[in-house]
């Protein structure tokens, strides 16, 4: 009998889980990786197919999936049952991503006298770093970045034994052959002091730099997160906390039951819960509601926090990168990081750093989760390279955007995403993007491309890229509209094939050449028509409106013939740009808008500032607001085009002199619950004229959980569920999905 097993059976434990039942069922034969699937030929003994399958579905190791078995004739040609040499076929079988170290090898890791005690790369076949450290494929030791590192004699043992929970295990090492750390003083000097002396200087309120499995971090204390963001030019931007446990997440955060058991998932990502009011809290995450949090996923977050004192909860870990550029990896990039900092604050006090190559950089995941939905914001570490499905089978490639960027490739019948990449006015990110989707294609043995997609914005970075690809594949690329691409994430996302799609977001090129953000959309893979969006108003200076919400606020009241505070200077400035400034409609805008005239941001530091410290403002019971500050009629449509001028100009009249923060919530609930019943309004007299089932919601607003929860009322008011992500991040690091997809399926060539 011949087997062929496809699905995520490479790199997982399952080759071993294969023998161990052969073996116990007495029969002869062989295992092995083809590239595409695992090869099982079985003889003799007492065995029916069925039962065999049955049995194996019934001991698969945690990470491994079969998705089909191929069932044929073969006879073996060995006597007894062995693992044979991989060979490369085709690369159609998913490649695992990193995960949390497993509860066995954890309590190795802190058993007195164990021969891994404390050493802090200890894994197995079920757990541990996977895509950061594959090279290519097969996925054998060789082709890892743990083939630098020879197997002891120990090592090699407990590999060879077939009762041992580490038979061919590939990434399998100790503290005799395997990688180690080092722990570097502020002058990148090295020390003796390791792990310990590292959690040391965390105590004694300094920074340090710590290599990951995919990349490194600065840590410090949540004491000196003040110092921190003074040294690390981050004035206002939300650093992550990894905490000690589930019970250390309680004290800090008002986790709920699924989030916490997201938290605790072997993907281990950051997810962002409401925080509770402890002032340390507001040094992390300033003027926002919640707070990202992870728990420990690596041997040595584990240990840091055993060397650490015990009453310390958490510490801020943060991607230990240049401003705009990809996290650093090398050691000599490491330590010319720590010389960056301000002179003002202590600087890096140390550098732990290991010797294992870091064969793809990979971030931390970012997830908000509502209502069993997680809204990726970073989809990478834990998540990538699992692939989504899709109908086409063909090859293509789609490049993302600009902000929070990724590629995606299409290959047999599935997306594969790449992991977060960055913002892509930087060289470095470009470089980047361009290693990371040539690793994938490499490892998706992609030898041809039938065709590209790439953003409408004629002045992205990656489009240099896509020019390139171009060339080295001899394919066309193809321009798809910003939003478009964001409604088709969100149908791959689904499973579906067609739907309303209100892609509402920071702004996005659109096809009459403006600014659009707030459109509504009925969209397939094939098509799309803009049937409704937001009425559009002038961006004061462009892009400096985008950092400076006032020129927002300022020209939507001067829309509204209403005055608005700013400098005499400023107002005749402003006043001359209003006729010809470019035009936006976005949703994004509007809320920056909004958080502006309410007083709770006038400034953007950040990506998505103003509108993220709007969010807490905004409550999805409408009970709260007064009659007197009711916005919802005022919103009116015409022709699909919805006017928030008017309601605007309504809001700024109601604004008490001090409003308080009672009030600044009303209001803010007042005017966005209008906002969104008139935009739901549109997107169901469309669905219901084209038969149309679904309505989805895609863009950067969808991250805002009380906006999000007003669609889903709304439309379940009207009979309609909210189509919502799930696997492809809401914003932009979906784009390159939803690019990939309608290349696909337009049949570019």
């Amino acid at each position: 009998m011949k087997l062929q097993v496809h699905g995520v059976v490479q790199g997982v434990g399952f080759r071993p889980a294969v023998v161990k039942l052969a073996v116990k069922m007495d029969l002869s034969g062989h295992v092995r990786n083809n590239g595409s699937n695992v090869e099982v030929i079985l003889s003799g003994g007492r065995y029916e197919a069925n039962i065999f399958i049955e049995d194996l579905k019934a001991i698969l190791p945690p990470l491994a999936r079969i998705d089909n078995i191929e069932v044929g004739e073969g006879q073996p040609e060995n006597d007894g049952f062995v693992i044979l040499p991989s060979q490369r076929g085709s690369r159609s079988s998913p490649i695992p991503p990193d995960t949390s170290i497993c509860q066995p090898c954890l309590d190795e890791l802190m058993e007195p006298g164990n021969r891994r005690e404390k050493y802090p790369f200890t894994n197995c076949t079920d757990c541990g770093a996977r895509f950061s450290i594959i090279e290519d494929l097969p996925y054998d030791r060789p082709l890892t970045a743990m083939g630098d590192f020879p197997l002891c004699q120990s090592c090699l043992d407990e590999y060879e034994k077939m009762g041992d929970r580490r038979f061919h295990a590939q990434t399998i090492s100790c503290p005799e052959c395997g990688p180690q750390y080092t722990l570097y003083d502020g002058k990148g000097k090295p020390t003796k002091e390791g792990i310990e002396g590292f959690a040391k200087l965390i105590e004694d309120g300094k920074f340090g730099i710590m290599n990951g499995w995919g990349g490194s971090h600065i840590i410090c204390s949540l004491e000196a997160g003040s110092s921190l963001r003074e040294w690390y030019g981050r004035e206002q931007k939300p650093f992550a906390l990894m905490f000690r446990d589930e019970k250390a997440v309680g004290r800090y955060t008002k986790a709920n039951e699924e989030e916490l058991a997201l938290l605790a998932s072997r993907e281990r990502p950051i997810v962002l819960v409401k925080k509770r009011d402890r002032p340390e809290l507001d040094i992390v995450s300033p003027g926002l509601g919640n707070v990202g949090v992870m728990l420990p996923y690596s041997a040595v977050h584990h240990l840091l926090f055993k060397y650490l004192d015990k009453n310390i909860g958490a510490v801020i870990m943060t991607s230990a990168n240049p401003q705009g550029e990809p996290m650093a990896i090398t050691e000599d990039r490491i330590l010319k990081l720590g010389e960056t900092g301000s002179d003002k604050s202590p600087g890096i006090g140390g550098y732990l750093l290991h010797n294992r190559r870091i064969a793809n950089r990979c971030d931390d995941s970012l997830i908000v989760h509502h209502a069993g939905h997680n809204y990726f914001i970073r989809r990478s570490r834990g998540f990538v390279p699992v692939p989504l499905p899709i109908a086409n089978t063909g090859n293509f490639i789609g490049l993302g955007a600009h902000e929070n960027l990724t590629s995606s490739i299409g290959s047999g019948g599935f997306i594969y995403p790449s992991q977060y990449i960055g913002k892509s006015s930087k060289y470095g990110v470009m470089d980047y993007l361009e290693s990371a989707t040539h690793h994938m294609l490499a490892l998706r043995g992609m030898e041809t491309v039938d065709g590209i997609g790439i953003d409408m914005h004629p002045g992205y970075g990656n489009r240099k890229l896509a020019r390139k690809l171009a060339d080295e594949f001899n394919c066309e690329t193809m321009e798809i509209q910003h939003h478009w691409a964001h409604a088709a994430s969100l149908l791959v996302d689904a499973g579906i094939d067609e739907a309303m799609v209100l892609t509402l977001d920071g702004t996005g090129y659109g096809a009459d050449g403006n600014a659009w953000g707030g459109e509504v959309l009925l969209a397939s893979l094939e098509k799309y028509e803009r049937t409704g969006h937001l009425a559009e108003f002038p961006l004061l200076g462009g892009e400096a409106a985008v950092k400076d919400p006032k020129r927002l606020a300022y020209a939507m009241a001067r829309l509204s013939n209403r005055e608005y505070p700013i400098l005499p200077d400023e107002e005749k400035i402003f006043d001359k740009m209003m006729a010809t400034a470019p035009k936006t409609t976005s949703m994004g805008r509007v809320l920056d808008a909004v958080s502006c005239a309410l007083e709770i941001c006038d400034t953007r530091s950040y990506d998505g500032e103003p509108a993220m410290k709007l969010e807490r403002y905004i409550n999805s019971d409408l009970n709260i607001i007064d009659n007197k500050y009711n916005l919802i009629d005022t919103f009116n449509i015409k022709s699909g085009i919805i006017d928030h001028i008017t309601p605007f100009g309504e809001l700024l009249d109601m604004i008490p002199e001090l409003p308080s923060d009672k009030e600044k919530q009303k209001l803010a609930s007042a005017y966005v619950s209008g906002l969104v019943k008139a935009l739901c309004e549109v997107a169901i007299e469309t669905a219901r004229s084209n038969n149309v089932k679904n309505i989805g919601l895609s863009g950067g607003v969808a991250y805002n959980i009380p906006i999000v929860e007003m669609f889903m009322k709304e439309l379940n008011d009207h009979g309609f569920e909210l189509i919502r992500h799930d696997k492809v991040p809401c914003g932009d690091g979906g784009i390159s999905v939803g690019q990939c997809a309608i290349v696909g399926a337009t049949g570019k060539k």
